[in-house]
């Protein structure tokens, strides 16, 4: 999807709810060509964007994933540091609220903050901003369309990039007690490590081949805990879903470093059709708990086909059919012509290789 049709349009997330804030953290976290989804009031959006989310009329638009920072202050306007680079992909109308769903790419990085929020201010868009007390109300939209944006944001996919837009994050209230961020830098093919891109949000894999997900975290605080036990550490948890793929190192990973590079490998296995798995990111962002699934926050999935081998299955029903074929012929009456003997045997097992190679049944 590279459709840059129309000015990119700023998608505000904040720290009001703490569903908002773990957005967030899947925006910077979830690797190139995953899919992520933000919801949103219609009522909190302006008219022409709420009405095109309503109709499905955003698809190929470029969105800049943007923080509105320190907005639990209720002083002013939250300070909007941009992070991630999406392009929708499709949304849904859920009556008052509407959910989009994004296309993840590069990292958005604003080296002058200031500069990025004054070119929405400055752009007649109604920001959100806090009432004077005694309302202290958030008014304003959280989405809005902003020409000549892009000339204060820089696009990159290099850790540099993913590392400055974590500062950026770490630098705010709301943020400030998050003890790390990670990013899933892709799925790699070894022993080549061959970086792989995935298609309408799912990889497809090669059967009988081993992958690995490289997995980066890092503090901004360089803060060094000390060596501590299983229960005292923070931890990630990478589960494998599915039959088409076999783990083969831990699924724990354990965050004993202020900056490390982390590694889950598996193996495709060798199916005849099609499967699909699912590859389940969990976070434990805080110590006192054994690393477990139900002691963790479950950050996002990403999905995985494992093509079938289709020549290999024929191949092994020629071969069985011949070797079958030679048998029946040999133990069979004179009463056909030896050629419609070989075609009827040879057709016959060739048929009851292939049932048993692929696996398949009758209908029930």
């Amino acid at each position: 999807m590279n459709s840059h049709r129309g000015h990119p349009i700023a998608f505000l997330s904040s720290g009001l709810r703490t569903q908002y804030l773990e957005d967030m953290i899947r925006a910077t976290a979830m690797p190139a060509g995953a899919h992520l989804r933000f919801r949103y009031r219609k009522k909190d959006l302006p008219g022409p964007i709420s009405d095109a989310a309503s109709r499905n009329k955003l698809v190929g638009r470029e969105a800049v994933l943007t923080f509105a920072a320190d907005a639990k202050r209720k002083i002013g306007e939250p300070t909007p540091i941009p992070c991630r680079i999406g392009y929708v992909v499709k949304t849904r109308d859920a009556g008052e609220y509407v959910v989009i769903y994004f296309e993840l790419r590069e990292y958005a990085v604003a080296d002058d903050l200031p500069a990025f929020r004054s070119a929405l201010s400055k752009s007649g868009c109604d920001f959100p901003t806090w009432t004077a007390p005694p309302d202290e109300k958030l008014k304003g939209m959280f989405a809005h369309e902003v020409p000549g944006l892009r000339d204060f944001y820089e696009k990159s996919l290099s850790n540099d990039a993913w590392q400055k837009v974590v500062t950026q994050l770490k630098a705010t209230l709301d943020f400030a007690a998050e003890p790390f961020f990670y990013r899933v830098e892709g799925l790699f093919e070894l022993p080549d490590e061959d970086l792989l891109q995935p298609t309408s949000g799912a990889y497809s894999l090669r059967p009988s081949c081993s992958y690995e997900f490289r997995v980066l975290h890092f503090d901004p605080g360089d803060v060094s805990p000390p060596i501590q036990t299983m229960r005292q550490s923070l931890w990630l948890i990478v589960e494998i879903e599915g039959r088409g793929m076999e783990r083969l190192t831990s699924a724990m990973l354990p965050i004993e470093s202020p900056y490390d590079v982390k590694c889950v490998e598996f193996r495709s296995h060798s199916l005849t059709t099609q499967e699909r798995s699912l590859v389940t990111f969990y976070r434990i962002p805080a110590p006192g708990v054994a690393p477990a699934i139900e002691d963790s926050v479950r950050d996002f999935d990403l999905r995985l086909e494992v093509r079938g081998h289709r020549l290999r299955p024929i191949a092994v029903g020629l071969f069985i059919g011949v070797l079958l074929t030679a048998q029946q012929l040999v133990a069979m009456k004179q009463g056909l012509e030896l050629w419609q003997q070989v075609v009827a045997i040879f057709t016959a097992s060739f048929a009851a290789a292939i049932v048993a190679a692929f696996g398949l049944r009758k209908p029930s």
